[in-house]
């Protein structure tokens, strides 16, 4: 079975704010040049987990430092 998975434009704004919010309470980085070094290179930072369920799929997004973010609502 092929499951497609994809983040739609609320979605991501969603996930956009938090990561903003989440990075300045919890880490202390507002600057854009810090967000770089907090996450490396190539990012790393975050950890996407898609669940398929039967009414649809569940998106829910993890930060290194282990705080989750339910990005979809079902």
């Amino acid at each position: 079975i092929l499951l497609v998975l994809t983040i739609n434009k609320i979605e991501n704004e969603r996930i956009k704010k938090w990561k903003n919010e989440h990075e300045e309470k919890v880490h202390g980085i507002t600057k854009s040049s810090k967000k770089i070094w907090y996450g490396g290179a190539i990012g790393g930072s975050y950890t996407y987990h898609f669940t398929p369920t039967s009414i649809g799929v569940f998106g829910t997004v993890e930060c290194s430092c282990g705080v989750r973010f339910d990005f979809s609502e079902l």
